[in-house]
């Protein structure tokens, strides 16, 4: 999970239909290496592992097409297609059957490349980043009635359309920043059987001709199953549409609340997260119980676990953090000079326009630091209690002169995610000094036991930039959300850590 919450941010929150640029798609992929999270995509019910997720569809690129536009009917089946080239973006839109009914399609690999091997269903990898290789997909009709942007692409650099085992094939070659992005998938085909319900879809990445995925696409088998699959109906679909709508105007109302001041503290103020979300949702319910009696007592009995933050400081140096405390020591150790400081590194700014659009600002040198942060934390609960130290997330406020607080409108990253990024989730902790994981990278590093009464104090250590060290705060609370727009309740608290 990103944790920044700049609007740019709040918008990823709550957008439920997000295209995925290539530089987002890396991101995701990266986060194998730090055991965070599996990327996926669920078809008609079925997950089927891949690089390309239900919401989205990966696209990224420059380059450009002769201005055209074509349009092309699928012989009949249970979908017709309409294709639209337009400048370097290329657009699907389908028309389905809905007297027939689509069902679960399997596939089975023939041909993979000497040297890939299998690190998941339907994904093959052969230099252990997962940031390219090859993934393999299938969309079926109803998925495509419901999703109908999502085998579009932008920035198209080729296109050739041809045919593949008797089925209409696009070879899809996409360009992308070089600056940006080492290793992507700029490659794809789509395979199209309109009399099967089903488009077979051949991800490949930039260590990978297309050549090569042209024979992996070709040695593909594909089987009908009995089993039947549902297209949504009307109803089903405008409450989804209705759900988006919502979103979006959850996201503009926090963007316009902001960060109340009464949830901003300072160093050395005690706060309660846990506590307070449980205090807040029963007095708004009183005498109601609309998630069951049962979560209700679980409520009233909490006690939660008090939070304290003793101390920051900035560190130029790693050499006195025992390596061992780092999540991925490895990681950073690449990032380090002999003396243990940060090396430069390019930096992205980037910020959100009043359309949604992201607009890039400027790309530059930037020098980091370690920012360490002391902290304490007693569970008053009775009984032992899970504790996630990594919930701390660093972020920036900015403070208005109403004294309330907005987010961001700028964000920044590195200019080459895959090969400058020392944090995992921009904000997040790289070093905790309490793991009882020390020295592995287990995805349980942030987290440990804390006994009834038990007070903790330990360290974290972020990274920051050397121009970026004013308007520093610490966020709890990332376990609930920002806020519950329809109840007007704020989960989150921000300790303010600049002084």
């Amino acid at each position: 999970m990103n944790k920044r919450y700049s609007k740019k941010e709040m918008k990823q929150i709550l957008r439920q239909e997000l295209e995925i640029s290539v530089h987002t798609e890396q991101k995701i992929q990266d986060a194998y290496n730090q055991i965070r999270q599996r990327s996926g995509y669920q078809v008609s019910g079925k997950v089927r592992h891949g690089h390309f997720s239900r919401y989205a569809a990966v696209a990224v690129v420059m380059g450009l097409l002769g201005v055209s536009s074509v349009t092309a009917l699928a012989i009949s089946g249970f979908f017709e297609k309409t294709v639209e080239e337009k400048g370097d973006t290329l657009s699907y839109e389908f028309q389905v059957n809905y007297e027939l009914t689509p069902t679960v399609v399997t596939m089975e690999a023939g041909y993979i490349p000497e040297g890939y091997e299998q690190v998941e269903e339907f994904k093959y990898d052969k230099e252990g980043y997962r940031q390219n290789g090859i993934s393999l997909a299938v969309a079926t009709a109803d998925y495509l009635d419901v999703y109908q942007d999502s085998l579009n692409v932008d920035l198209v650099k080729n296109l050739e359309k041809t045919t593949i085992n008797g089925a209409e094939a696009h070879l899809i070659t996409i360009d992308y920043d070089q600056e940006r992005v080492t290793r992507c998938f700029d490659k794809r085909i789509y395979l199209f059987h309109p009399e099967e319900g089903f488009v077979g879809i051949v991800y490949g990445g930039n260590d990978i001709s297309m050549d090569e995925l042209e024979k992996v696409a070709e040695g593909i088998t594909y089987t009908k199953t009995e089993e039947p699959l549902a297209f949504l109906s009307e109803e089903e679909k405008a409450a989804k549409e209705e759900s988006v709508r919502q979103a979006q105007e959850n996201e503009q109302t926090i963007l316009e609340t902001g960060v109340p001041a009464e949830y901003v503290f300072q160093i050395g103020d005690t706060i309660n997260p846990v506590l307070d979300y449980a205090e807040a949702y029963l007095a708004l319910w009183k005498d109601t119980v609309p998630f069951g009696e049962e979560y209700k007592a679980k409520l009233q009995e909490t006690k939660g676990i008090e939070i304290t933050v003793k101390d920051v400081e900035i560190l130029d140096s790693a050499k006195d953090l025992p390596k061992e405390n780092f999540f991925d020591y490895d990681r950073v150790s690449g990032a380090l000079n002999e003396d243990g400081s940060l090396k430069p590194y390019r930096r992205i700014t980037l910020r959100t326009l009043e359309n949604g659009e992201q607009e890039e600002v400027s790309r530059e040198e930037a020098q980091r630091k370690f920012l360490k942060v002391t902290l304490e934390a007693v569970n008053l609960e009775d009984k032992t209690t899970e504790y996630w130290a990594g919930e701390a997330q660093l972020t920036y406020l900015m403070e208005r002169e109403d004294g309330e607080f907005d987010y961001e409108e700028r964000w920044f990253e590195p200019l080459n995610d895959q090969e400058d990024n020392i944090e995992g989730d921009v904000g997040s902790p790289i070093y905790f000094d309490r793991s009882p994981y020390a020295g592995q990278m287990d995805p349980q590093f942030f987290y440990r036991d804390l006994e009834p009464g038990e007070t903790l104090e330990y360290s974290l250590v972020f990274v920051v930039d050397e121009d970026r060290t004013d308007d520093l705060y610490l966020r709890f609370g990332t376990a609930y959300g920002e806020m519950d727009v329809e109840n007007q309740i704020f989960h989150s608290r921000y300790v303010k850590l600049s002084r």
